[in-house]
């Protein structure tokens, strides 16, 4: 419906409908078994939502479009193009409601002859050399041409054909080898009386060919075996006999031919509703059906056999459908559809702008059945376990425009299976500026761009840590043209994601999707976001969420514990928890604090030999007794030593006070620096201390995360460094330790390093 009007059971054609639809095949009240198929992914024989550049109109509408060749033709009604993303008023290219341009490129042609009135059809004949225009005008390049012209497609150049069409439009046009049939709002042709149906041959001959209608006719499609017209539109007899809105012809003398979806779908006889658009793809004949607070018996879009009419499928989806294209394994429309629950897709939500879209996409075969719908203002329409197709998630954005005073986006759509166009009066596609005119492509220039929408502040999860294990849950996010998302958990700094799981993610829904980091250790802290990632490789990401592990940790848990409470002159002694210090020459323990002496060109090692980690996570205070001159000086913590090496966390203070904090492995004697980051906005001072936090988690491979921060500052919530790193020499357990190398030319004497409160677990 152009706009949702309120339907009664009490109006009088309402009762038709419903006693109409009753008496149909198929009508009943329930789905039969089975029901509807699930939505479906995208399939790679399909464009992407990507629009791409591609010449637009500067205001007015789109109508008609038919492909020839490597060149879209558009009709409408508007003065000007502009060029691909243009401004308004910007780049006018004079063009008279028509235009044509190069399918690949988008790019307009020279193409620019003057039609005097608005274009409504465009056919080509078979052999694609001449293209015919029908519409409402008068002129063409100044030259006498009532409704219809025909043109050379090569060279752009107006025909001799001549056929005056008297009447208000020229809608449909089909074209065979000999034959021009006609419909529209029409009384005359070459002066001859018709009823809103004419033929004339090729040359322009008017031809005893004169069914008639009583109101208008919309649209036209031959038949892929040549053997009959099928016509749609508003009318409610043909020929004088009741034929409501569509219609099987015969070639030759125009009688009406039996065609069984005839029947079945029907407009309301009152001028309310109809048959906007017909198509074939070789296979099937395709319509596509509107109301206006009317009773017909269809609003959405229906397949059929060409020869019989047998009903292949339909699709119940309400919302005015106006355009319709098969490329033989999908069938796009345009439309207003806002309801497409009964073949299972979107529901109808009466909230703001609810769920309404532009476009929608079918499966060309019937995958399901439909059910009855739950609307109320559409229960007269019950196509309830009639074959139906399955709905593709395929969902371009259009913005709405102003030219017909309608609030409509597209009208019109065609395409040649790797490329497909739409016209209409819409402003934008996707939020991007694309005036009357769009293109889309299976293999769009750059890739297919458009990913999940949501993403930051607008995607939020949250969290809750249970047992060791942290749930964190968010709702589906949704792809313009991919159904399927894969989730992905990451831990800040993490270089690998802890969970992900693929869930099909419809626009209309917000599900939750939960997704599990496990092996959490009792009162840590851990920050997460979720990644969304569609089958293009385009993502989006989630505002982070912070969880901290309720449980405290018991005395039994603590790996190693040292406040260095003692005074040893010698050595490190032993630690309040985690056994004796093994330490070479330069250490002691005073102040509080542990020592290390450190002259240029040594390096000094303490370690915890009774302790046994694999994965733990640590927190320590370290600090110089000045800043070093030359290559500076560096302060590991051991986060894992291993008989094959071991797994650090560095500080580095250069001559100049810059802090260098990094993650390192070491094999035998080679160190090998697996992430680094200088700390921003911090010069290092005597005597002053850094806190570093060390997390070192274990499984197929080693996730080691450093945070650094001056002493007495918060700690940050992002970590500053973090690597993966899967050398087996390092997989195994190993004990922890701490040690120092000060630079051979540093100057000044030793240099004595400090390390405090010590907590491991």
């Amino acid at each position: 419906m152009r706009a949702r009007a309120r339907v009664t059971a009490a109006g009088v054609a309402v009762a038709i409908a419903a006693a109409l639809l009753a008496a149909l095949p198929g009508a009943t009240a329930q789905a039969d078994a089975g029901g509807p198929a699930p939505v479906e992914q995208r399939p790679a024989s399909m464009v992407t939502a990507d629009s791409l550049p591609t010449v637009q109109i500067d205001s007015g509408v789109v109508w008609a479009q038919v492909i020839a060749g490597g060149t879209v033709f558009a009709g409408g009604s508007f003065q000007n193009a502009r060029p691909a993303g243009a401004a308004p008023g910007v780049g006018l290219m004079p063009r008279a409601n028509i235009l044509a341009y190069d399918l690949k490129t988008g790019v307009a042609t020279a193409f620019a002859p003057t039609i005097n009135g608005a274009v409504k059809s465009l056919a080509l004949s078979p052999d694609k050399r001449t293209l015919y225009v029908g519409g409402s005008f008068t002129q063409v390049n100044g030259e006498s041409r009532f409704n219809l012209a025909a043109f050379d497609v090569a060279t752009g150049a107006l025909l001799s054909f001549k056929a005056p069409i008297g009447g208000s439009y020229v809608n449909a046009i089909a074209v065979t080898d000999s034959t021009v049939y006609v419909g529209g709002l029409i009384g005359a042709a070459k002066g001859v009386a018709r009823k809103n149906l004419a033929a004339v041959s090729r040359s322009g001959a008017l031809l005893a060919w004169a069914p008639t209608t009583d109101r208008q006719v919309d649209a036209m499609t031959l038949t892929p075996d040549g053997s009959r017209l099928i016509i749609g539109g508003r009318f409610a007899t043909v020929n004088a006999a009741s034929q409501r809105g569509l219609a099987a012809l015969d070639l030759s003398s125009g009688a009406l031919l039996p065609w069984a979806v005839s029947q079945r779908v029907m407009d309301d006889g009152s001028g309310r509703s109809g048959i906007w658009s017909l198509t074939t793809d070789g296979t099937a004949v395709y319509g596509s059906s509107w109301l206006y607070g009317a009773a017909g018996t269809l609003e959405g879009a229906f397949s059929a056999e060409p020869t019989t009419g047998a009903l292949r499928w339909v699709a119940d989806c309400h919302g005015d459908h106006y355009g319709i294209y098969s490329d033989g394994t999908t069938v796009y429309t345009t439309n207003h559809v806002h309801d497409c629950e009964t073949i299972g897709g979107f529901p109808q939500v009466e909230e703001g702008a609810g769920n309404q879209q532009h476009v929608a996409a079918y499966t060309a075969a019937a995958k399901g059945t439909a059910n009855a719908t739950k609307d109320p203002d559409y229960a007269v329409l019950n196509w309830a376990g009639s074959p139906a197709p399955a709905l593709v998630s395929w969902f371009p954005t259009f913005a709405t425009g102003t030219a017909t005073g309608q609030g409509q986006a597209g009208w019109t759509i065609t395409g040649t299976g790797e490329y497909v166009v739409i016209g209409g009066e819409f402003p934008t596609v996707n939020g991007g500026r694309q005036q009357g005119l769009a293109r889309f492509s299976t293999h769009p220039d750059g890739g297919a761009t458009q990913g999940p929408r949501l993403s930051a502040a607008g995607w939020t999860p949250t969290a809750a840590t249970d047992a060791g294990t942290t749930r964190v849950s968010i709702p589906n996010n949704w792809d313009r043209d991919d159904l399927d998302l894969r989730y992905e958990l990451w831990e800040q700094g993490g270089a690998a994601p802890v969970a992900q799981t693929d869930v099909p993610s419809p626009f209309w829904t917000r599900t939750p999707v939960t997704l599990a980091a496990t092996g959490i250790a009792p009162g840590s802290t851990h920050t997460y976001t979720v990644v969304a990632r569609d089958g293009d490789g385009n993502i989006a990401r989630s505002a982070p969420v912070t969880v901290v592990d309720p449980r405290a940790p018991a005395a039994d848990q603590f790996v190693a514990k040292d406040a260095f409470g003692r005074d040893i002159p010698t050595g490190w002694g032993t630690a309040d928890t985690g056994g004796p210090w093994t330490t070479t020459a330069g250490f002691s323990v005073s102040g509080g604090a542990g020592q290390i002496s450190v002259a240029a060109g040594q390096t000094r090692a303490a370690a915890l030999g009774a302790t046994s980690v694999t994965s733990d996570s640590a927190r320590l205070s370290v600090g110089l007794s000045r800043v070093p001159d030359g290559g500076g000086a560096q302060i590991n913590y051991v986060a894992k030593k291993t008989a094959g090496g071991e797994y650090r966390a560095k500080v580095r203070v250069t001559a100049a006070g810059s802090v260098v904090v990094s993650v390192a492995s070491l094999v035998g004697t080679t160190e090998t620096l697996l992430s680094t980051k200088t700390l921003s906005g911090f010069i290092y001072t005597p005597a002053s201390a850094l806190q570093l936090r060390v997390d070192l988690t274990a499984g197929s491979s080693t996730q080691l995360s450093v945070k650094a921060w001056p002493a007495g500052s918060a700690e940050p919530t992002a970590w500053t460094v973090s690597a993966t790193d899967g050398d087996p020499a390092l997989q195994g357990a190993g004990q922890v330790g701490v040690n120092a190398y000060v630079s051979g030319s540093t100057t000044g004497g030793p240099l004595v390093v400090s390390v405090d409160d010590l907590d491991v677990r």
